[in-house]
């Protein structure tokens, strides 16, 4: 590797750091002055890790003791001293001190023996013509032989000026440098504007406590949900016949609810293990793409319910609106219910398996599953675009039907009147969308929300992570930018909360007696209103025939 002291390094660091705790030891053992390195070095390497490993790789030359200025030579060169306390200089251009040439040839002419012995080559490092010589230029800044026990010169250890200017675009491309841990080799992954660099696994949070608020709360909704829609599920077994068309779909959509609510319990009981990759270095990569079978499962699962218990949503209201609309008896659309199936499995697992084979996941740092990844153009295509589609038919259909029923009483004087029925079908299929759609509205609008500041967020992290990474701080105001606790709280909620929606059936007299619970006297009449809010087929069949004859 070459090393630019002269002229690239100016531009390397532009935003440099000085760090006491990462001076290799012969370095600080050996040299007064060695007390903290300034990063990058002559080589242009931001890490301790990688100053180690060349370090390493020159340890034969010291090891034989082949010259008395090796270690300075290598300290002024792998770890270059940092200034004192009061630095002088024009910022941001921060250059360490570089050893003279001399200081190099007295190293090659000592060592030069026994790397010819060894065969070791010479590496670029020991291109002695590339730092200054102070024989022919006496005001040269750089670190001239001396002995070990003897301090560096005073005037040495201080930024030195420059007034080298920088091309912009270098300038704006050096401003971010992705941490080797989160290293990768597809340009389409990006953190902080970073390219081929992985997501950290830190949460973008201030506090840590925030996260643990969100998993606690997170883990009490999914235990909620998780009861709610295996009680409707319990009820249909016990009462099969209680949910038959156009209800059955209410079913179909806890089951999915279901299913979500024991996934993210199953994640949250380790989140790290199941979002992130082994750190080796203090840091972790969040999973994408194909790098975890079990990141891959999390994600059809969860996407897969989600769309399939919006597709349920809407063949409730298809069959609502339809069977007034077109007249369509609700017998036959049950003789047709693998079809419905069909209908409502089918654009699930085509989504799933689009966004799996063109690798659209990644895992949520909070909750430890896998879901779509932040990018925009997954987000339009897998979430918002569905959804969008979804409600508007749906609507549509819903204000079919509903005009139709408006057409019929001002005809003909109150429908509900002849069909009571229909109308608390009517009020149950209006609460039960506004359970399901509203929640996932908000939850749409605060993941584009999130989308759109995860730069700025990115960017804090990286500001707040930049020097125990080893890698450049840029100058300037650092970004403030951190995500609400309650706002992700909240996201995280709307999409849960729809599980909830299945309540709007099951609340009434017949759940508790299906459960075996006797109301008491008092409550009688409650209960058995409540029962006869319950909307069998061929009640609703029988009041869809009264609006015909009508």
């Amino acid at each position: 590797m070459k090393v630019f002291w002269s002229s690239v390094l100016p531009a390397l660091t532009t935003a440099a750091i000085c760090l006491k705790d990462t001076v290799l030891p012969v370095c600080g053992g050996n040299f007064k002055a060695y007390n903290s390195t300034f990063l990058p070095n002559l080589l242009g390497q931001w890490s301790a890790s990688e100053v180690a490993q060349t370090a390493a790789a020159l340890f034969p030359l010291r090891a034989v003791g082949c010259s008395a200025h090796l270690d300075l030579f290598l300290c002024s060169t792998l770890s270059p001293v940092c200034p004192g306390s009061n630095p002088e200089g024009v910022l941001p251009y921060l250059i360490p001190i570089p050893p003279c040439q001399n200081l190099c040839e007295m190293v090659v002419s000592d060592c030069a023996g026994i790397m010819e012995e060894f065969g070791i080559q010479l590496p670029e490092l020991f291109n002695c013509r590339q730092f200054p010589d102070s024989r022919t230029q006496p005001s040269a800044a750089c670190i001239p032989p001396s002995n070990p026990s003897d301090p560096l010169p005073e005037s040495l250890i201080k930024w030195t000026k420059t007034e080298i200017k920088i091309d912009p675009a270098i300038s704006k491309g050096l401003q971010h440098q992705c941490p080797k841990a989160l290293m990768t080799s597809d340009p389409s992954k990006t953190f902080a504007g970073i390219a081929s660099c992985e997501k950290p696994c830190d949460p973008m949070v201030k506090e840590t406590r925030d996260v643990t608020l969100v998993r606690m709360v997170m883990a009490v909704f999914c235990v909620v949900s998780a009861m709610i829609s295996s009680f409707s599920i319990i009820i249909f077994l016990k009462d099969r016949k209680r949910f038959v068309y156009p209800e059955r779909p209410t079913l179909y959509f806890a089951l999915c609810y279901f299913i979500i609510s024991i996934t993210v319990l199953a994640t949250l009981i380790s989140p790290e293990e199941s979002a992130c990759a082994a750190a080796d270095s203090g840091i972790s990569a969040l999973f994408s793409g194909w790098k975890s079978s079990q990141c891959i499962a999390t994600f059809s699962i969860v996407f897969f319910f989600q769309v399939a218990a919006t597709m349920w949503w809407l063949v409730l209201v298809l069959i609502w609106g339809l069977s007034l609309v077109l007249d369509l008896n609700l017998d036959v659309i049950e003789s047709k219910g693998r079809i419905l199936h069909l209908f409502a499995w089918i654009p699930a697992l085509a989504l799933t398996t689009i966004a799996v084979l063109q690798k659209r996941i990644s895992a949520d740092p909070f909750l430890g599953i896998c879901a779509l990844d932040g990018d925009l153009s997954s987000f339009y295509f897998f979430s918002l675009l569905p959804l969008v589609t979804l409600t508007l038919v749906g609507l549509i259909t819903f204000i079919a039907g509903l005009k139709k029923l408006l057409c019929v009483s001002s005809d003909f004087g109150s429908v509900f009147t002849s069909a009571p029925k229909l109308e608390q079908f009517l009020f149950r299929i209006s609460a039960f969308s506004c359970c399901f759609l509203i929640p996932k509205i908000a939850e749409e609008i605060l993941k584009m929300s999130f989308s759109s500041l995860a730069p700025l967020l990115e960017s804090t992290w990286y500001h707040e992570n930049c020097a125990s990474l080893g890698v450049p701080c840029p100058l300037g105001v650092s970004p403030n930018e951190f995500i609400e606790p309650l706002i992700m709280l909240l996201r995280y909620v709307f999409f849960i909360i729809p599980s909830w929606a299945p309540m709007v059936w099951l609340a009434n007299g017949k759940s508790l007696r299906a459960w075996g619970i006797n109301s008491d006297t008092n409550s009688a009449g409650v209960e058995s209103s409540l029962e006869d809010s319950s909307l069998s087929s061929s009640q609703h069949s029988r009041d869809e025939s009264e609006i015909h004859t009508v």
